[in-house]
């Protein structure tokens, strides 16, 4: 799949353009939440902006943390750019992600490997497909089969698993039979795979799926959210957002409601801001609920 806006080329059914941070709007697939976006949704900003929506003070607020180096596409190749937007890395690959550790999986001739901040290759594209180190780990694909290394390419979790995601709180989601449970850095199943599908932790719960419903739990595997929600997003900025009969609000990590479902449509939380749509109109809400709407 494509991002809708700025063209990325993504893993099917994303969550969120790794590129430039817009949300693609999939609740029941693969949420890769390793990377927080960066901006908040470049198409809201955009629609808030043509509507003429002025929240100076509320923008001012966010205080995005770029990384030194960003993927950059030109054409059809991805390379590395600065905060400047000046070309690092020149645009050789097919695909490229963030740096993490100070490697970056990038895509070569339809295989995945890493480079460093030069655009040395210093783990070889052999990869079917990897994903940016977290850890001290990369989860990357290999003959089918998913499993883990380390900075020097050597598997310290032996490719086994029918899909694996990166590391979060020590915990990675893997998948075993169709069924998702975790496992630590020592490759030990913590979590047993009783579940649908599973998403990495973030403010210590994790997201996962269970005939049909969403709830989360915790490191231990103790549900802490019963899985009662249509859909649901991982934490950020202490809330999640959840989905009820086609609305959306959000919940704390003791699942108390601290924003009902009302909305037609919301945005995770970032910085202490969320984007909503309520009756074709947009505007942000806080953390506490408060609404700012177009004047």
């Amino acid at each position: 799949m494509f991002c809708p806006s700025c063209g990325k080329e993504l893993p099917d059914d994303s969550q969120f353009c790794t590129a430039c941070g817009a949300s693609l709007g999939t609740v029941s697939t693969k949420h890769r939440s390793w990377k927080k976006p960066l901006i908040i949704t470049v198409l809201v900003l955009a629609l808030l902006a043509s509507a003429g929506v002025l929240l100076p003070r509320l923008l001012a607020r966010r205080s995005p943390g770029t990384p030194a180096l960003i993927p950059y596409r030109t054409g059809d190749k991805w390379g590395f750019c600065n905060r400047k937007k000046e070309l690092v890395i020149p645009a050789v690959y097919d695909d490229a992600n963030f740096f993490a550790d100070g490697l970056a999986p990038v895509k070569l001739n339809g295989k995945w490997g890493f480079v460093n901040t030069k655009g040395t290759f210093v783990l070889p594209a052999v990869y079917d497909w990897a994903y940016p180190f977290a850890d001290g780990l990369a989860a990357v694909k290999l003959n089918g089969k998913w499993g883990f290394v380390n900075t020097r390419g050597t598997f310290v979790l032996p490719a086994v698993y029918d899909w694996a995601e990166p590391f979060a709180d020590g915990l990675a989601p893997v998948m075993l039979n169709d069924k998702w449970g975790f496992i630590n850095t020592k490759g030990t199943l913590v979590i047993p795979t009783l579940y649908d599908d599973a998403y990495d932790f973030a403010d210590g719960l994790a997201l996962v799926e269970l005939n049909g419903e969403y709830g989360f739990i915790d490191t231990t595997g103790t549900v802490v959210v019963p899985a009662v929600y249509d859909g649901a997003w991982s934490f950020t900025d202490g809330l999640a957002k959840v989905e009820l009969s086609g609305k959306y609000g959000f919940i704390d990590t003791k699942g108390t409601v601290v924003v009902p479902a009302v909305y037609d449509w919301a945005y995770p939380f970032e910085d202490g801001l969320a984007a909503v749509k309520l009756n074709g109109k947009w505007g942000f809400i806080d953390t506490k609920g408060t609404q700012y709407w177009e004047n």
